[in-house]
């Protein structure tokens, strides 16, 4: 803790002596404001990013600057008259130095009309380097990883690129957490994933990480956002081009243990029309081993119980995305968008059961054969358009989503029973089925409005209608030996039907003053939600109206160093799984169940931030600290008859705070590189559970990645990640390392080869305690994560580069601002 806390006083000491260091002139009674927009030379493609630096002749001190956007523009304001020289600088670039910039009275709007970077080429013998963009960008709200400079996660899916991201942890079930935060928020575009309903690692699976561009990281996202993730935002943004004519990007993997996918990504434009498409397939077998040791103390006497598992799961899965852009003039825009994605995973375990006393003397003996298929249909059709107005950056947008995924299984357990006391050996019998039917409509409507006040300001507000009609229909069967069939246990199946409805309205403002730039806005909702059990027509209704206000400040030391700090409020809401009754049999000595009481958890969030360039590294730094009321947890207590049960409660209190420090950039111009730490400590705690429930942990986690390009066709990339023990309500998960190689070789403009190993020294293993009244569990567990990929990439009329100069008529990453 000590550490903790030196670290936090250097850091804002370092703000100290930052702020008395910036040098700047006193404002005039005129102020006038200074343009332009930042291309590349080769490609007339934006530059975002870049830095614009304004300096004072006399004695080369800086004055002012800023950053150009997404499309590349950028503006200067409160200039006071005076003769200046500028300087335009990105990473991978050579600086372009304008020398005389002059802002008079008469002159109050300088426009430096386009400024056009030429990428840097560094000879090293035989070695030629060219800039390119940074892995890791830091914006003003939110990390930009661009997911194609990431070799690791080359031939896999969206979960691969998760697993290498800052700040983003991945457990053995395919479960994301933000900072020790497992409560996230997956948006895909901008927009909800279409795939609500499903778990977040079958969402993550159905995406060929070839597809996507960037990963965004929003932690306090602004009211604009839905308040749901108490986390954060994790937006996925896919490839889609504009560019003139047909072009693509083919890509297509083999791995080892029978792995195998492939991907298209093609775009044609001509005229007002863009047509956009992405197709992918993928085959993966995926083995899995587990062990569990409980000790029961509950009856009084001592029992021990060992299970060890093994499974193989065959996944099938493809995904269409199909779209079509028309501009309509140079003020209206509309886009169609169609999704398809299918899933299938047939899964065949064993589990071995013993039973024995404290003198290891065993009582029962058994063993369980599980079957399970899923099959997953996922539609989502989109229809959104664009309204720019004469007034720069007015902008009306509206979307219109319904999607429909739909979900079959069908599950057998049977059990063979050893005889400790009969020497024939076993006595075989069938045990019990489940078959499930589920489905998940949504609709969504949403609208947004921007309405610039002025240079520095503007009013933002919209709306947001989200309903959704969830049907769960599971039942149980028990096997009748005496006639050969299997007879439904009415008792023990379930038919939950889930209505919700969300209406949200909220209005943002932004300025700036001086240095200074702030957002306030707040976000209104209310929240409806119908539950029925039609087994026995119980219903459980809830309806709660809520407000989620969010706080922006930032402040300017020089163009190259800002302060920020932001709040927001969060909520979890219990999702439908969370909320059913039905309980699970698949492990009859391990019953789960959902709770129909669930109440949504709400979250204060804060956070400290400082970015800074040191050098050729961009550095950023924050203090966060989050706050949380009314969590849901996941709580297991033992019976009589020694079978644990897991359900979800809603405790009283959680406190995750922390720092974060990520820094990325070059030692060299052939040696990229990016890591990243995280520290936090968790707080769990509720006195007026059973015996109090407390519990707590110093977490860390660390990443670091490293590119070295050997000559000009030749890279390498070595990353390697350490995930701390963390805790929860009623244990803790041990720590997790792995280590990643991969190899890219480039034969011509249009085609390369990629060589990639994930978890080379085969570390990446999963073990977790849990204790509670009367027990403490010991579990264990790995899947395949030691896999050889080759991969081949096909790059059709430059699909990534264009030369052409056309007009980005639509572009979704401006749904994350």
């Amino acid at each position: 803790m000590r550490k903790f806390s030196l670290t936090i006083i250097i850091l804002f000491l370092n703000i100290i002596v930052l702020a008395q260091q910036s040098n700047r002139q006193a404002p005039g009674n005129f102020q006038g404001t200074i343009k332009g927009k930042v291309i590349d030379i080769s490609t007339s493609q934006p530059i975002d990013y870049a830095n614009i630096t304004l300096f004072n002749p006399k004695d080369s001190t800086v004055v002012n600057g800023t950053v150009s956007d997404e499309t590349g523009v950028f503006n200067i304001s409160q200039v006071n008259p005076g003769r200046y020289y500028a300087k335009v600088t990105f990473i991978g670039y050579k600086t372009n130095t304008i020398k005389s910039v002059v802002v008079t009275p008469k002159k109050s709007i300088v426009d430096l009309g386009t400024i056009s970077l030429t990428s840097s080429a560094v000879k090293l013998g035989e070695v030629v380097v060219k800039g390119d963009k940074d892995m890791v960008v830091t914006n003003l709200d939110k990390q930009v990883i661009n997911v194609d400079k990431d070799l690791s996660s080359s031939g896999g899916t969206a979960l691969d690129v998760m697993q290498n991201i800052p700040s983003l942890t991945v457990d053995i079930d395919g479960n994301v957490s933000l900072r020790g935060n497992s409560n996230v928020t997956i948006l895909i575009d901008g927009k909800p994933s279409g795939l609500a309903g499903l778990q977040s690692s079958d969402v993550l699976t159905s995406i060929p990480a070839s597809s996507i561009k960037s990963v965004e990281l929003v932690t306090n996202p602004s009211a604009k956002y839905d308040p749901d993730g108490t986390a954060g935002i994790i937006n996925i943004v896919l490839k889609k081009k504009s560019n003139l004519g047909f072009n693509g990007i083919f890509n297509l993997n083999a791995g080892t243990g029978d792995k195998y996918n492939g991907s298209a990504n093609l775009n044609y434009r001509t005229g007002d029309f863009n047509f956009f498409g992405n197709f992918g397939g993928r085959i993966a077998n995926d083995d899995r081993v587990g062990a569990t040791n409980r000790t029961n103390y509950y009856t009084g006497n001592t029992t021990l119980l060992n299970q060890t598992s093994s499974s193989t799961e065959s996944r099938k899965m493809g995904n269409i995305n199909l779209g079509a852009d028309y501009l309509l003039n140079d003020f209206n825009t509309f886009t169609f968008n169609f999704q398809y994605r299918n899933f299938s995973a047939p899964n065949n375990g064993t589990q071995n059961n013993t039973t024995t006393d404290e003198l290891n003397d065993s009582s029962a003996y058994y063993q369980t054969l599980n079957n399970t298929s899923r099959y997953i249909n996922s539609y989502t059709y989109t229809t959104s358009y664009k309204k720019e107005f004469e007034k720069k950056d007015e902008v009306l947008t509206a979307d219109v989503i319904y999607s429909n995924n739909s979900m079959t299984s069908n599950s057998s357990t049977d059990n063979i029973l050893y005889s400790l006391m009969d020497s024939t050996g076993y006595i075989p019998y069938k045990d019990i089925k489940n078959t499930s039917n589920n489905f998940n409509n949504e609709w969504t409507v949403q609208s947004n409005y921007v309405n610039p006040l002025g240079d520095n300001n503007r009013m933002e507000v919209g709306f947001k209608s989200y309903i959704r009609h969830l049907g769960m229909d599971y039942n149980f069967y028990n096997y009748d030996g005496s006639n050969d069939i299997w007879v439904n246990n009415y008792n023990r199946s379930n038919n939950f039907d889930y209505k919700q409805q969300i209406h949200a309205i909220y209005g943002i403002y932004t300025g700036a003053a001086g240095d200074f730039k702030y957002q306030a806005g707040v976000r209104g909702e209310y929240t409806n939600t119908n539950s029925k059990l039609l087994n026995n027509n119980q219903t459980f209704n809830d309806q709660y109206r809520s407000l989620y206000p969010s706080i922006y400040v930032a402040y300017d030391f020089t163009p190259l160093q800002e302060l920020k700090i932001s709040y927001s409020r969060r909520v979890d809401r219990p999702n439908p799984w969370q909320l059913n009754p039905f309980i699970n049999y698949s492990d009859s000595l391990n019953l789960s169940y959902g709770n129909p009481d669930l109440r949504p958890q709400y979250t204060n969030s804060y956070e400290l931030g400082y970015s800074t360039v040191f050098f050729d590294f961009n550095i950023t730094s924050s203090v966060f600290y989050k706050q949380t009321s009314g969590l849901i947890t996941q709580i297991s207590t033992l019976t009589q008859n020694n079978v644990t049960e897991t359900t979800f409660l809603n405790i009283s209190d959680e406190k995750n705070y922390g720092a974060e420090l990520i820094g990325n950039g070059s030692f060299f111009p052939w040696w990229r590189f990016n890591a990243n730490v995280s520290y936090f400590r968790r707080d769990i705690n509720d006195p007026y559970y059973i015996n109090g429930l407390s519990n707590y942990s110093y977490s860390y986690t660390g990443r670091v990645n490293s590119t070295w390009m050997l000559n000009k066709t030749l890279s390498f990339q070595i990353s390697s990640t350490y995930n701390s023990p963390s805790v929860s309500a009623q244990g803790k998960v041990n720590a997790v390392t792995f280590t990643d190689f991969a190899l890219k070789k480039d034969f011509s403009q249009n085609l390369s080869a990629t060589l990639r190993i994930s978890d080379i020294f085969n570390q990446r293993r999963y073990s977790s305690e849990t204790y509670g009244d009367g027990f403490v569990s010991f579990n264990s567990g790995r899947r395949d994560s030691r896999v050889l990929y080759l991969g081949i990439s096909y790059n059709l009329n430059n699909y990534k580069q264009s030369k052409d100069k056309v007009k980005d008529i639509n572009n979704d990453e401006e749904m994350i601002e």
